[in-house]
């Protein structure tokens, strides 16, 4: 009897235990610390692990419904990798019926900015309302020849990011055009302003009587200082992302400009850089300032004034202008009836003729443009150096500059006292 009593103790005391562990897994599992793992019950309300993939099948519909209150997402996840083979009927809220096929054509492919496909060949950019009621004028680009005044001399050329600057020679002044062609001011300079350049902010003209730059406001003011004084005979001017650098063709220079009109004065000797005789054109490749002369000299510039290795370049020809095309550098030669190329480290790239008298040069993002003075028109050259079809395009009498305004190649014809605009190929 007493044997059996204590056994019937002993197995009391063991089912007690036995529910106090069952009740403390239970407390542990509702605050959320404890979780289902492989090989377990998933527990609803609760987070589950596992370290193998859980599939889920009902071989007799769907084997997963999910319902979230209205405004909730019905399903969350962490990753945005791609989930092969799932087909959903919308994305972000929108039927696939709402987007259109790769092999698909749109409804209006036809038409670019509201035009049609032939308006974009022929260059029109007029509207067909416009169109129909003949409203040429309103195409800004029309081509057209705009008088600056007569005996103005018009030279040089730049486009501040809504309009053509051009230095009238003859008269010391500078005129500035809407795209219409519409002259919308002018303004006093030194004396046979020649060069012209746009710094972002202002535009700087070199007077090449008077030894200085002006540099203008956009709406025709001077800055603080201006004039200021440059070498002798100051010819072109070029921008290289922070000063100004102007050639003075007689002083065999050239002067460097902070934009407030004080020289640079850690590049070269206080701002002066030596530099072959006779320097003409001006421009920067986006690492270097190239400098060409009339005595056949392509130089090429460290930003600090220091000249590369190996030059200056020869081309054996008299050079006038020089511009770049993202690639490489395009010189005139107006003696030799020809342009050529380098390659940004001084090798000779090619040489292509022209018309006669090549002197402005200008890039419309395509193509190289290259204005003849004695022949009065544009040779337009591909970047292989052949001529697009139509080329060379009449300009106007003994053109002497050129610049691109984003839509429509611009020159001066200083034997005509006009501007000529042109469309592009």
């Amino acid at each position: 009897m007493g044997s059996t009593c204590e056994c019937g103790r002993r197995h009391r005391s063991l089912g007690r235990g036995a529910l106090g562990v069952s009740v403390v897994a239970l407390v542990v599992a509702m605050s959320g610390s404890a979780i289902a793992v492989t090989g377990g019950t998933f527990i609803l309300g609760r987070a589950n692990t596992a370290n193998a993939t859980s599939t889920l099948s009902n071989t007799a519909g769907t084997p997963l419904s999910l319902k979230a209150k209205s405004g909730r997402a019905p399903l969350a996840v962490n990753s945005t990798v791609r989930v092969p083979k799932l087909n959903a009927d919308l994305l972000d809220g929108l039927h696939s019926g709402a987007f259109l096929r790769s092999k698909a054509t749109a409804a209006n492919a036809s038409k670019l900015g509201g035009q049609t496909v032939g308006q974009v060949k022929s260059g029109l950019k007029i509207t067909p309302q416009q169109l129909a009621t003949l409203r040429w004028d309103k195409d800004p680009t029309k081509p057209g020849t705009f008088a600056t005044g007569a005996g103005t001399g018009p030279a040089g050329i730049g486009f501040d990011g809504a309009h053509m600057w051009v230095t009238n020679y003859s008269t010391g002044t500078v005129s500035v055009f809407n795209l219409n062609g519409t002259k919308v001011g002018t303004y006093a300079t030194g004396l046979f302003p020649l060069g012209i350049a746009f710094d972002g902010t202002h535009m700087w003209v070199t007077n090449t009587g008077s030894d200085n730059v002006s540099v203008f406001n956009l709406n025709g003011t001077q800055i603080n200082g201006s004039p200021f004084t440059t070498g002798e005979t100051p010819i072109a001017v070029a921008f290289d992302g922070s000063h100004m650098w102007v050639t003075n063709g007689v002083g065999s220079s050239l002067s460097v400009f902070n934009l407030d009109g004080s020289r640079a004065a850690g590049i070269g000797a206080s701002g002066t850089v030596n530099s072959s005789e006779f320097v003409t054109g001006v421009a920067f490749d986006g690492t270097h300032m190239w400098v060409v002369s009339l005595t056949g000299d392509v130089s090429v510039f460290n930003l600090n004034g220091t000249q590369i290795a190996g030059s200056p370049f020869a081309t054996g020809k008299q050079n006038y202008d020089v511009a770049f095309d993202g690639t490489r550098m395009w010189v005139s030669n107006p003696s030799s009836n020809t342009v050529t190329v380098f390659n940004r480290d001084g090798t000779l790239a090619g040489t292509y003729a022209t018309g006669l008298g090549p002197e402005a040069l200008a890039f419309d993002g395509s193509h190289m443009w290259v204005g003849n003075s004695e022949a009065s028109n544009a040779s337009v050259f591909n970047l292989d150096g052949t001529k697009v079809t139509g080329s060379p395009f009449a300009t106007g009498a003994q053109v002497k500059g050129a610049a691109f305004d984003g839509a429509n190649m611009w020159f001066t014809n200083i034997g005509a006292d006009t501007v000529r605009k042109l469309r592009i190929p």
